[in-house]
This record gives structure tokens, sequence and C-alpha cells, in this order.
């Protein structure tokens, strides 16, 4: 076949045009979810989503361990949100009783405040994760109390407080719930080769230690969060 040569230079012409193009646009990069048995979490490539993430319209959290948020959720700003069960975002509406606006941030109001205990919950589930361990049960709160001098000397929690950076006199007079979680990841899991009870001691909507116990019958002295004695 005789192409001639007008038409030659076309067909160059074009050819060079689309490889530029081809070379110059960036190839499309898959986004996913996935689950496993502890989560959903969302990637794109080699990369996993972490914070906030506006996916198909709707937005949602994912921890620095990349699992996706459901329920009650508080940012570093104190702002409290709602994620259904499928993690999306919850907005103009009203969840238990409390209402969420156009942004959803829980509209903080005197007929309209979260129980103290579910925001302690809260605040201890998201300091094991920040700890890096992963939850594998979560067994809410197990102990509630006044802090008194008898609490204090007991031989029960003498060994408690000696792995606490805090000292129990400050806390005198106060209440302080603990949480129970069992978790992954633990220094401890290597030493003993089994998951790992960790407590955490929360005052006045704040975390001010906790402990952490093998789950083997272990009947030793209790250890610090990150497996000290």
């Amino acid at each position: 076949m005789i192409i001639k040569k007008q038409n030659l230079k076309k067909v160059i012409t074009i050819g060079l045009i689309s490889f530029t193009i081809s070379t110059i646009l960036p190839i499309k990069v898959f986004a996913i979810w996935n689950q496993d048995n502890n989560g959903w979490w969302y990637s794109e490539g080699s990369e996993y989503s972490i914070g906030w993430k506006q996916i198909d319209g709707e937005w949602y959290y994912f921890g620095n361990n990349g699992y996706m948020k459901t329920g009650w959720f508080q940012d570093k700003n104190d702002k409290w949100y709602y994620f259904n069960n499928n993690g999306s975002m919850a907005k103009n509406t009203c969840i238990n009783g409390y209402t969420l606006d156009s942004n959803g941030i829980w509209i903080n109001n005197t007929q309209n405040n979260l129980v103290d205990s579910e925001k302690d919950k809260k605040i201890a589930e998201d300091y094991v994760e920040f700890l890096g361990y992963t939850i594998t049960k979560n067994l809410g709160e197990v102990d509630s109390f006044i802090l008194d001098e008898n609490k204090v000397s007991s031989a029960e929690w003498k060994n408690k407080w000696e792995v606490q950076k805090v000292k129990p006199n400050e806390y005198l007079g106060k209440q302080i719930n603990i949480y129970n979680f069992k978790v992954k990841n633990h220094p401890l899991e290597k030493q003993y080769n089994v998951e790992v009870y960790v407590y955490i001691m929360i005052s006045e909507g704040k975390v001010i230690g906790g402990y952490s116990i093998p789950d083997n019958g272990y009947t030793g002295g209790v250890y610090s969060i990150d497996g000290k004695l």
C-alpha cells in the first residue's frame, strides 16, 4: 500500500501526540475497601487512608492504624462525631438523643450531654490505640471508685500505684474509672506468647495511668501499660 507523503506526516504527528499524552497523564491508582478480623480500611495503591477521608460524597475517619471508625469519636479539638455502622459520618440527625449539625458535630448543651462513662470509655479506647495496641476485646468499665487512703494503702492497689507516673495523693477524693481491653501487639505478648489485658485509669475525663497483665493465669504483680515492672 502506498501512503502519500502528506498523509504519512499526519500519521506520524498523531502518533507522537498520542505518545506524549500517554507519558504526561498519571497512571490511575485503584482505590479499594479492604476488611479483616479487626475491621475495614481504605487503600489507594500501596497506601492506606489515615484521618479524615471523603469517599463517594461521604466522610469517614481512619485511625492511625488505618482502620475505619464507627460509633462516637472525639477529635483533637474535643469535638464529637458519630459514624454509622458502615463508617459514614452522621449529620443533620439525632443519635440516641444527641443532636448532630450539618457538619456532623455534636451540639453540646445542657440538655444534650453524652454520658460521662461513655465519653471516658471512648477516651480510654483511643488511648490504647494511640499506644499502638490492637484491641481484640473491649470489656468496658470494670471498676469505679472515689480514691481514699484505704484504697491507696491496700495490698491490691499498692503495686498498681508503683507502676504509675502519677502519685495517688494527687487524686485523693476524686473518682477514678477503670476500663479494660484485651490487646495484641503489646510488649508482654512476645514474652508470654499470649494476648494481654490493658487497664486504663481515667479521672475527670483524662487518662492518668494504667497497667497490664498477661492473659495466661499470671498471678504476679501488675506491669505498667508498656509492660515494665
